[in-house]
């Protein structure tokens, strides 16, 4: 016998009560309506609670997913150390206060000079009244004024210089670049590229080369003192150097060459090593007081470091 048949028969045998009397079924109606409506605004008052939370557990869910998703591009990226300053002289702006340069850097000497070093080593030198912003590790937007770039002989990325003229381009060398009325570039060593919208030529050793408009001279720059880039040159690092090291960054910094009286004082030059803190001078200056302590005298004579060992009667 099936559950259905079991209760049907159950109905029917059940005492079916009394019988409502006139107008019974209206007032129980009655009665009851208020219950069932507040319960119907409880269950639909319960039920807009339940969406309502669950769409702020939604919302909340896609902000914490729109916070720990990496943001990729929507984030700037954080500025890249290119340069670190070495030497300050004089009065520059406040943005050579922070060490490192940060890639973007706008960079002011005003009366002042300063010395940085690149990210790659190379040497980058700011002469006074000079304004430059650091692209990158490797170029240099010049606006106006001078700098003096010395890649050491590194054979990484070459060092590009921007200008409004055009743009200069080092081949592994030392050159100077100053705007102003015109564009000069001067080359000490190596060769350096020069581009403009009409023009591309080569600048090499011992020449300059100054453009204006469309046109530009060539010239031979004598040898000597470099003037403003040796008053801004960090100091060597003599500690376990030998002299002959030394003379030969004097010789590279002032652009005067080292002329030895005879190999036993170029022999003495190579073999004392030094020890010591570094000089803070001009170069030439520097050998002059380093010298004597290997027993040997360094001066300029006509054009060029003469080294003779001391007490000697005559530079020849």
């Amino acid at each position: 016998m099936t559950d259905q048949i079991l209760i049907e028969r159950l109905l029917r045998l059940a005492d079916p009560g009394p019988e409502l009397p006139a107008g019974g079924e209206q007032r129980i109606r009655a009665a009851v309506h208020p219950l069932w409506l507040r319960e119907v605004r409880a269950r639909r008052a319960r039920r807009h609670r339940a969406i309502a939370g669950s769409a702020l557990a939604a919302v909340a869910a896609a902000v914490v997913i729109v916070i720990l998703l990496p943001a990729g591009s929507e984030l700037p990226p954080a500025p890249l150390p290119v340069a670190r300053v070495e030497l300050v002289r004089g009065v520059v702006g406040a943005a050579f206060q922070q060490n490192p340069i940060v890639a973007g850097t706008r960079l002011e000497t005003a009366d002042g000079r300063a010395a940085l070093r690149l990210r790659a080593g190379e040497s980058l030198r700011l002469d006074g009244n000079t304004t430059v912003r650091l692209i990158s590790a490797h170029v240099v937007e010049l606006e106006r004024g001078a700098i003096y770039v010395d890649s050491g002989g590194r054979r990484g990325m070459p060092v590009e210089v921007r200008t409004r003229f055009g743009i200069v381009r080092d081949i592994g060398t030392r050159f100077e670049v100053r705007a102003a009325d015109t564009l000069r570039v001067a080359v000490r060593e190596g060769s350096v590229g020069v581009s403009t919208s009409r023009v591309h030529f080569h600048v090499a050793a011992g020449f300059a080369a100054t453009l204006s408009g469309a046109s530009h001279e060539m010239h031979s720059i004598a040898g000597g003192d470099s003037g403003w880039t040796a008053t801004i040159a960090p100091p060597f690092a003599i500690e376990g150097r030998t002299v002959a090291e030394l003379f030969d960054w004097c010789s590279r910094e002032s652009g005067v060459p080292v002329r030895y009286i005879d190999r036993a004082t170029e022999t003495v030059a190579n073999t004392t090593r030094l020890h010591g803190t570094p000089i803070d001078a001009a170069p030439l200056d520097v050998a002059g007081m380093i010298a004597p302590t290997a027993g040997l005298t360094a001066a300029p004579r006509d054009g060029a470091l003469v080294v003779a060992r001391a007490g000697a009667t005559a530079l020849r």
